[in-house]
Parts: structure tokens; C-alpha cells; sequence
């Protein structure tokens, strides 16, 4: 929501330029998905670093914060925490007070940066001793064209909130529609591209993909992909017949729905990714037997 309603604004609404289909109301509600989403990070970040406390004392029978606190994985969670803050801050105390001018766009972007590079430090492809850092970019990479996607969805469903109560006018329905479909073909591209370069250093054959806990959670990814993927085709087509025939009804009387049922397809799939990330990959350790190698990729660690 955060990092997906930046891109919405950036590159779909441009409140600093002047247009009529510009509205006020449109780009303060933006605003407060985006201050939403970067306070809900923070929450979540916080929870999960006080779980993983918690989770390590019920284990160990001591309190590990000291120990803890020396790991790469707890300092970049911190980081996080720390500049996803800062954003809350700035689009609470200066974008919203700005809404129109660009340079506060640019600079409240420029504050997801440090925030998406902590998110490497995060990813199964910091603690590879091979290639690590291609992983870690492709990571974040794969993460950033997830989050302009979700985010994005979450700022069209608010679109049809606010036109279907007649807040806005019904013209600027099909045109950020429109707008958000190449934004969001490139997104989806560069997705699906990442995580096709991520899987292939992760897999070495295709027994992998099928016979661990970590190729059967991604092969059920792939799949629900697809169904979002063939939900943005069939929204993508419906504008185009509009702008075709200027014919109304599948704009109004279905692509909504096509977006909501596509929302909850991504969220399912967020969740996927989170369940990939607590899996260890499939490896390939050369110098191990087959039957240990199945050991290793089938079973994680307690």
C-alpha cells in the first residue's frame, strides 16, 4: 500500500500536473492509503521481531535480545522499522499538506529506497554463500514490482468507491484504469521475470520443484498468478472495448468485481510468499549423497 500508492501517484494521478482530471479529494485519499500502508509496516515489523524474541526464549529458556540483536536479519529489521517511520512521518507532516508538488512526490519516494534496500538483508539470498547479491537484487526487485501491483489494485478498488458514490466524475474511472494497465504490465513482467531468475538458481532440476515444501509453495504461487494474471487480461480488454465502442456496462458492471476477486487473489499470494519465506529453498550441495540431499530439502530445520 505504501510503496504501490507512491508509484499510483507518481506515475498515474501526477497531481502536480495541471489537468482536469485532477481531483483533490482523489489525491488526499491516496495520500492516506500510502500513510496507511507505511504505519502498518512498522506494526507488522515490530510483531515480528517481538515474535521471534518470544519464539526464541519459549525454545532456548533464556532471553536472546542480546544475542539476537548481533544478527544481520534483526539490524535489517530495525532499519526497516526505522525508515518505514520516517515516511509515515513525512507524508503525515509534508505530503499531505502538499499534495501537488512534485518535489515532495520525488522526495517521499526516494524514502521507500533505503527502506526496499533493508528488505534485502531479509531474503533467503542474503544467507547464500553463492551469488548472494544477485539474489538479494533480484529479491527486492521481485518485492518492488509486487508491491506496484497489490498497491495498485488497493488504490483501483478505492477509485470505484469513490465514483460509484459519486464523489468523482465517472470519466476518470476508465482513464486511470487505463493508466494503471501499462503501469501494471510492467510490473507484472518484471515479476515474473525475477522470480523466474530467483527459482532458477534455487532449483537445480525439476525434482525440486515437486518434491519439497518449498517447490510446492511456489508451484502453488505460480498458479494463482496465473488466475490474477488472467483478471488483469480480461480488465485490460474491457477498456479497451470501451474506448472502442464507448460501451459502458463491462467497465461498470464487471470489471469491478473482476478487481475485487483479483484482490484477494494477490493477498492469497502474499501469503504464499510469506509461508516461502519461513521454507528453506531446495540446495545443491555437490558434495552430498542423494538421499542426503532429499533429507535436507524436504525437512526444516526445528
Amino acid at each position: 500500500m505504501a510503496i504501490g500508492g507512491l508509484f499510483w501517484g507518481l506515475f498515474i494521478l501526477k497531481p502536480w500536473v495541471s489537468s482536469p482530471h485532477n481531483n483533490e479529494v482523489l489525491v488526499k485519499k491516496c495520500i492516506q492509503l500510502i500513510y496507511i500502508g507505511s504505519y502498518a509496516l512498522i506494526i507488522t515489523q515490530l510483531f515480528k521481531l517481538a515474535l521471534k524474541l518470544w519464539l526464541m526464549n519459549a525454545t532456548l529458556g533464556r532471553w536472546p535480545l542480546a544475542d539476537l540483536m548481533q544478527t544481520t536479519h534483526f539490524q535489517a529489521g530495525c532499519f526497516r522499522i526505522i525508515f518505514a517511520l520516517v515516511l509515515t512521518v513525512f507524508v503525515n507532516t509534508a505530503l499531505k499538506h502538499h499534495i501537488y508538488s512534485k518535489k515532495h512526490w520525488n522526495l517521499a519516494f526516494l524514502l521507500t529506497l533505503p527502506l526496499l534496500s533493508a528488505g534485502a538483508w531479509l531474503v533467503h539470498g542474503a544467507s547464500r554463500l553463492e551469488s548472494s547479491g544477485i539474489l538479494m537484487f533480484l529479491s527486492v526487485l521481485h518485492q518492488l514490482a509486487a508491491a506496484i501491483w497489490v498497491g495498485g489494485i488497493f488504490q483501483l478498488l478505492l477509485l470505484w468507491k469513490l465514483t460509484r458514490q459519486s464523489i468523482l466524475n465517472s470519466g476518470l474511472w476508465p482513464i486511470l484504469l487505463w493508466r494503471f494497465s501499462t503501469l501494471g504490465i510492467v510490473a507484472v513482467i518484471t515479476l515474473v521475470l525475477s522470480g523466474l531468475a530467483i527459482s532458477l538458481h534455487y532449483f537445480d532440476s525439476f525434482n525440486a520443484l515437486i518434491g519439497t515444501a518449498y517447490g510446492n509453495l511456489l508451484t502453488v504461487k505460480i498458479l494463482m498468478l496465473a488466475v490474477a494474471l488472467s483478471f488483469a487480461v480480461t480488465n485490460r480488454k474491457a477498456v479497451q472495448q470501451y474506448f472502442l465502442d464507448n460501451n459502458k456496462h463491462s467497465l461498470t458492471y464487471r470489471v469491478p468485481y473482476y478487481i475485487e476477486a483479483e484482490s484477494l487473489v494477490l493477498i492469497t499470494i502474499l501469503f504464499t510468499a510469506a509461508s516461502l519465506a519461513s521454507q528453506p529453498p531446495a540446495i545443491d550441495i555437490p558434495f552430498l549423497t542423494a538421499d542426503w540431499k532429499e533429507v535436507i530439502n524436504t525437512f526444516s530445520p526445528r
